[in-house]
């Protein structure tokens, strides 16, 4: 024991109640875990100068119990003999994976006040789908791919499904045969719903994600169709037959000044519904900030108070672009295996830069696909947050709505990061122990 440890400097820590404490790794992999106060003493006295046997004396410990607690801060790389600490970014191989956003029309059935789409009458034509099929072909046999993600959106995807159904059988069959994985997601408003959509979206297996600025008086005031008319009847319709067929929606939320006062009512029917959601944030329009701060810890508290009807907080939620399970250079994928396809065959950043008009490649290219998204520079993040304990889970935040090297939404991320963590760590301890020792832990 008479070894001396040393303390991964990248860990940060936050006090759970008073006998339980998060410790987190930021460098590596689902680096969160809870200690409790003896092991939390370890980890302090940990500071590569004494040696486990001074530990042990000043703590009171036995071998047996010295040794199991050094194996528990082991196993998240918070503490090593050697003072070399992993990282999630060492040896990366080149990406076996593409997330593409498919921009399959410009054409919608309803007239979001603030969508940043062009609306015309502009499709994507077979020539543009074969020629995507065979640059999809080309990545897998020349890179290895092993899961290619196509995100059907525009526009209002459902409305070109039997233009894009003939390029979605032959490319699964031709990945089958090739070892690799496709997925399937539509981004739809979810107005429209038939037994063609619905029995494409069994088949595939396709994931859902839609809109909802809030329930009906919020989300009818923006998300209407050209008449006026709301459409908020219409999704939870539709969200009810999904249900009823068990396929899932995930809902993303864009917070602004004018729905924020329904963003609470809006996570309480999301969360009794099990269902997965987003808070984002609107981009270059007013938003009070403090307001914002309060709400959110008004929804955060709501779900902290029901984690045991809302399962698997973690894959559900998500906070902006913010990545809470693996550690990333960038907060999103953008730039490098993640694109925009847009409907006459050229490649864009992503859909935030797309009425932008200025793409970085082309289905006509003979470079493949991820060598010509990998080229632009432009967006390259990030600037100003290396000192920051968060840099792996923000990166900056989107790159498109960077200021001043940062997000403008950085307080909000520095305030609700911790309590995500909080969120995590309780539900695993209630998954652990029971909602009865749980409700004695923390009530």
């Amino acid at each position: 024991m008479d070894k001396i440890y040393h303390k991964n400097p990248n860990i940060f820590t936050y006090q759970l109640n008073s006998m339980l404490y998060i410790v987190v790794n930021p460098m590596i992999s689902d680096g969160m875990k809870v200690l409790n106060q003896i092991q939390k003493d370890v980890l302090d006295q940990i500071n590569s100068k004494k040696t486990l046997t001074e530990i042990q004396k000043n703590l009171c410990l036995s071998n047996a119990d010295m040794e199991k607690i050094l194996i528990q801060l082991k196993k998240k790389d918070f503490v090593s003999e050697t003072a070399r600490f992993k990282s999630f970014f060492d040896n990366q191989s080149s990406p076996k994976s593409i997330n593409v956003w498919v921009h399959t029309t410009n054409a919608c059935n309803i007239a979001c006040t603030y969508c940043y789409i062009h609306k015309d009458i502009s499709h994507m034509h077979k020539d543009v789908y074969d020629k995507f099929y065979q640059k999809i072909l080309q990545l897998v046999e020349e890179r290895g791919l092993k899961k290619v993600t196509l995100r059907m959106a525009g526009g209002e995807p459902t409305t070109r499904l039997e233009y894009f159904t003939p390029f979605i059988d032959k490319l699964k069959k031709a990945l089958e045969e090739k070892n690799c994985v496709l997925r399937i997601a539509f981004l739809t408003n979810l107005t429209i719903m038939n037994d063609e959509i619905l029995a494409f979206i069994k088949k595939y297996r396709v994931s859902i994600s839609t809109s909802l600025d809030g329930l009906k008086e919020f989300n009818d005031k923006n998300r209407i169709y050209a008449n006026g008319n709301g459409s908020f009847d219409k999704v939870l319709k539709n969200m009810n037959i999904l249900r009823d067929n068990n396929i899932p929606v995930f809902v993303n939320i864009t917070i602004a000044q004018e729905n924020m006062d329904g963003l609470l009512d809006l996570t309480k029917f999301l969360v009794e519904r099990k269902l997965g959601f987003r808070y984002s944030f609107v981009n270059g329009i007013y938003i009070d900030k403090v307001k914002l701060a309060s709400v959110l810890r008004k929804c955060y508290s709501y779900i902290e108070e029901n984690l045991d009807k809302y399962p698997n907080f973690m894959k559900k939620h998500r906070l902006a672009d913010l990545k809470f399970q693996n550690p990333v250079t960038q907060a999103c994928g953008a730039g490098r295996t993640t694109f925009l396809l847009n409907t006459d065959g050229s490649i864009h950043y992503c859909p935030m830069v797309l009425s932008e008009k200025k793409p970085i490649g082309s289905l006509d290219n003979e470079q493949d696909l991820i060598t010509q998204v990998s080229s632009q520079t432009k967006y390259n993040a990030f600037n100003t947050c290396f000192n920051c304990e968060y840099k792996h889970i923000c990166a900056g935040g989107c790159p498109v709505e960077m200021q001043d090297g940062k997000s403008p939404f950085c307080d909000i991320f520095k305030e609700f990061i911790p309590v995500i963590y909080r969120l995590q760590a309780k539900q695993q301890i209630l998954k652990s122990l029971g909602i009865e020792k749980y409700n004695k832990l923390f009530k």
